[in-house]
């Protein structure tokens, strides 16, 4: 197998780790929201065409701006709560980073490799991501869906993703927890791994001579 030149990550629930119960007890708990409201508010699976998708996938996509998202949250659950305590409860579901995945990104980045992030994600829980320790620094190419306007798994921001790396498909590993991405990164030609805990990345890694 060869030994890709560039190593390209997802963030939520790769590099950053998630707490997704943590916020829907804060929505319910803290600002009386009902669960039942606010769950297809926040779905982000991208299944449907971009007509029906939920207001985080439509921000997510880049399609309306942070300030339309936070406020369109707010009317649909009809709360008294303020935007700016919406957008933070938003942004409760990052909690920080996996300090192992961290750490495997520097040392595979002293080892020479080249590395990206490849995110859906939102501008506003960009924001967030913006504020831990070393996220921002750790890539050498970033592909934000919000920035580009194309989401995963659809295979053009996969062949976005080349363009800004400007490589070919042989020369790039992709990693994400979400098997619907990597299938659709290995129908595009790109290796995939289906990040499922650190111990079997290690071994995945390890077998495409990353490591060694």
């Amino acid at each position: 197998m060869k030994v890709p030149q560039w190593i390209v990550w997802d963030l939520g629930g790769v590099v950053v780790e998630l707490d997704f119960s943590g916020m829907m007890e804060d929505a319910t708990e803290k600002f009386n929201i009902d669960k039942s409201e606010l769950l297809p508010l926040i779905r982000e699976e991208f299944k449907e065409s971009p007509s029906s998708y939920s207001l985080t996938e439509k921000a997510v996509a880049g399609l309306i701006t942070k300030e339309i998202y936070v406020s369109e949250i707010k009317s649909a659950i009809s709360s008294d709560v303020p935007e700016y305590e919406i957008e933070s409860l938003l942004k409760r579901v990052l909690v920080g980073e996996k300090n192992e995945t961290v750490l495997l990104i520097k040392k595979l980045a002293q080892r020479g490799f080249r590395q990206a992030c490849m995110s859906n994600i939102d501008q506003t829980h960009w924001e967030k991501i913006q504020s831990f320790p070393n996220v921002d620094n750790l890539f050498e190419k970033k592909f934000l869906s919000f920035e580009h306007k194309l989401v995963k798994p659809n295979a053009d921001a996969f062949l976005k993703m080349l363009e800004i790396l400007g490589c070919d498909r042989d020369d790039v590993v992709f990693i994400d927890d979400r098997e619907d991405n990597v299938k659709s990164a290995r129908d595009s030609g790109i290796d995939g791994i289906v990040f499922e805990n650190h111990a079997q990345l290690l071994k995945d890694f390890s077998a495409r001579g990353l490591l060694t």
